[in-house]
């Protein structure tokens, strides 16, 4: 994805959120600069559980992320062989 189109994207991102430039995208996918994940998303529920049941289904949110989840994200990087700073990926449903 080229700079202009990168542009597009953060102006309209910025209607709906906050969050630091984009770096590169492809498709349905984004990646922003590093930034500390707490600064952009504290109080957001990042993961919504799905249990399927025989009746239909039930939805259970994880708990809110909350800025010591960033030592943790840090922490887990460090294993996977990561020692860069976090960045978010924006990523979404395309049906082309």
């Amino acid at each position: 994805m080229d700079a202009a189109a990168l542009a597009a994207w953060d102006e309209l991102l910025a209607r709906y959120m906050r969050l630091p430039p984009l770096t590169r995208g492809f498709e349905a996918f984004l990646e922003t600069q590093p930034l500390r994940p707490s600064d952009f998303f504290a109080g957001w529920i990042p993961v919504r559980f799905v249990r399927l049941d025989p009746g239909g289904h039930t939805t259970e949110d994880g708990p809110p992320y909350e800025p010591h989840f960033d030592t943790a994200l840090e922490s887990l990087g460090a294993i996977l062989g990561r020692n860069d700073p976090p960045r978010a990926h924006i990523v979404w449903e395309n049906s082309d």
